[in-house]
């Protein structure tokens, strides 16, 4: 779509720093700096500010008393990791089972995991490992399930986190009922060794799916571009439980943490965390202690990475720091490192965040962009929401929308008054629950076999991942998860059927939290229902299970236009749109934006343009007509019987 020019002209200046008064326009947040001498100053960065930046920091700007812009470095502490041996010194019976003890050398740094590679493959449950300064008064350190049922990442367990420690001895207890452990070679985890302490913050979260002796919780996170180091977790009810953390990415949860805390002396357990990248928008948590009443989640805190702002003072005086800005290009500023350490530069505390409205840009104001196309659209939907015109909106598509659009979502248009309104289509990381069944006990299905069928609310909806988890003891299953097509015929449903996944569920033991499979189900569409096949051999069914199955998430932000806005839908032939604002997406997205939902659904009557309308009845009139003509030359030239 090509943008009028006078349109993008005032799009650029709404999102710019004025050059005539040297002051910021249009940030959405301002800290001060009360700076009180010249000279290298460094400037924590917390993880509410890094999250109201846009992921890349762009959007960051420093202005000195007289509203000249200063250069700046924006840089993490730097961490260092690595593992280090953990030399055998001795095995000893011990009751139920074996102590193994272990020597970190007398230049032991911190570490936080411990590491056993054993060659048998063996499930050893309720593993204990203990620590001591000397080797003679042992602390419990770390309890969980070790197991290796083959060589596959997802069929080994072999690491034990815990909180960080300096001491030099370590002794796994190891149950009899395991077998006598075939060492193959013990290591830690060297713990991270941050430059500056890590930054706290409170995090929300609510309550998410949840299962028999286990509750479920979505935490939200301040926003991208803030790495996270480990979450501390407070919870009524028994003092230990069983954990599970997860992460999402391209539509899946995927497992970064697991195993089992206790509260400790201040009432909290700590979850150490190594993430690659820092997660975006929220985690998903589960809790558990084996029992009827699982542990109820009351506070979440979590740790941050360090991130410090560095520039060179020229004056003494009130600096200003301002950010949440979409448009702006990366700032270039010279990368040279600091003649000074960290440590020996003045800290200055930046004042209290003040929030202010987005002013409107006149190309906000300006209204929609190109007129809409001619195509005809099959359903049309209001967009509601409370927000004033020109203000940023963020609507989640809902399911009935896919039964409509075509798969890529390029039909899509938002309508005002005959023209468009541009938008950016995000796909966000964490998935949406599509349906889940509770305690389903799998049917036969013969030869073995057992299954459970799940209908699906929509037949088009963007599939990504079905979980399945279970609190049965040891088993082995292998699975296979099809999808029923929406169009089956009566009686023809076994061949309408497509695999989308296989994968072998293997539990090692009955721990506190149940044994879980995931499976990824990309590029589902028209399906009416999936249907997963347990092979039992020559065991029964298991007994009980949970199954949720998730779908991508697709929002769209734009900014609202002065008249009524349509989502419109269903238009088979239409091309993806081309709108400027798409290359805005990552700064857009690290702005807060106004909550839209959909109205009810409308029909094409509403959606079609007026010469549309009329160019349909016309060519539905000419096709009676010539229908017509061919009915009378058949009945003039028809044979007389």
């Amino acid at each position: 779509m090509k943008i009028n020019g006078n349109i993008l002209a005032a799009l650029v200046l709404a999102f710019a720093v004025s050059a005539a008064s040297k002051a910021p326009l249009l940030f959405r947040f301002t800290r001060t700096l009360p700076v009180q001498s010249s000279g290298w100053v460094k400037v924590p960065v917390d993880p509410v500010t890094r999250g109201h930046m846009t992921p890349d920091g762009r959007d960051l700007r420093l202005y000195d008393p007289s509203g000249e812009e200063v250069g700046y470095q924006l840089l993490s502490s730097p961490v260092s990791k690595g593992a280090a041996e953990a030399r055998a010194m001795a095995v000893t019976e011990a009751a139920g089972g074996w102590n193994l003890d272990f020597d970190l050398g007398p230049e032991v740094t911190a570490h936080d995991a411990f590491r056993f590679e054993f060659s048998n493959h063996v499930a050893a449950q309720g593993c204990r490992l203990f620590s001591s300064a000397g080797g003679s008064s042992w602390k419990p350190l770390a309890a969980g399930d070790l197991f290796r049922l083959g060589e596959a990442k997802d069929l080994a367990e072999t690491v034990l986190a815990y909180s960080p420690s300096s001491d030099r001895y370590l002794r796994l207890w190891w149950p009899k009922g395991a077998g006598f452990p075939d060492v193959r070679n013990a290591s830690v985890l060297k713990a991270a060794l941050p430059m500056e302490p890590p930054q706290r913050l409170g995090l929300s979260f609510q309550p998410c799916e949840k299962s028999a002796g286990t509750n479920g919780y979505f935490i939200s996170l301040p926003g991208p571009g803030v790495p996270l180091r480990g979450l501390d977790l407070r919870w009524s009810g028994p003092e230990a439980a069983a954990y599970r953390l997860y992460v999402a990415g391209e539509g899946v949860w995927n497992v970064v943490a697991e195993g089992t805390l206790a509260l400790g002396e201040k009432g909290a357990a700590r979850v150490t965390l190594s993430v690659d990248e820092a997660p975006e928008g929220r985690l998903k948590l589960e809790l558990s202690a084996g029992t009827a009443r699982p542990p109820v989640l009351e506070e979440v805190f979590g740790e941050f990475e360090p991130q410090w702002l560095l520039f060179t003072a020229q004056q003494s005086g009130l600096y200003l720091l301002a950010y949440g800005n979409a448009g702006l290009a990366p700032p270039r500023y010279p990368a040279a490192a600091p003649p000074v350490a960290l440590g020996a530069m003045a800290l200055v505390s930046p004042g209290p965040e003040k929030a202010q409205p987005m002013p409107e840009a006149p190309a906000r104001s300006a209204g929609p962009g190109a007129p809409m196309p001619k195509q005809p659209f099959s359903a049309s939907w209001p967009v509601v929401t409370a927000a004033k015109p020109g203000q940023l909106i963020r609507l989640e598509i809902p399911g009935e929308v896919y039964d409509v659009a075509q798969p890529s979502l390029g039909d899509l248009r938002i309508s005002c008054e005959g023209r468009q309104v541009p938008y950016v289509l995000y796909s966000a990381p964490s998935p949406a629950l599509v349906t889940a069944l509770r305690g389903v006990a799998p049917a036969p299905a013969g030869s073995g076999k057992s299954e459970v069928s799940l209908p699906l609310p929509q037949k088009s909806l963007p599939l990504s991942s079905i979980e399945m988890s279970s609190n049965a003891s040891v088993f082995e299953r292998s699975v296979e998860v099809s999808g029923q097509q929406a169009d089956a015929r009566p009686g023809m449903e076994d061949r309408a059927s497509a695999t989308l996944a296989y994968g072998d569920f293997v539990c090692p033991g009955q721990g506190e939290l149940p044994c879980r499979l995931g499976l990824c189900i990309y590029g589902t569409r028209g399906l009416s229902g999936l249907r997963v096949v347990f092979s039992d051999g020559d065991n029964p069914p298991l007994p009980s299970l949970d199954i949720s199955v998730w779908r991508r998430r697709h929002v769209l932000i734009f900014f609202l236009p002065a008249g009524e806005a349509r989502l419109l839908a269903g238009a088979p032939l239409l091309g993806r749109p081309l709108y400027d604002i798409a290359s805005l997406q990552e700064q857009l997205l690290s702005l807060p934006a106004e909550i839209a939902t959909l109205g009810g659904l409308e029909g094409a009557r509403a959606a079609e343009p007026t010469a549309v309308k009329w160019a349909l009845a016309a060519i539905f009139a000419i096709a009676g007509l010539v229908l017509a003509v061919l009915l009378a030359r058949l009945i003039k030239h028809s044979p007389q019987s």
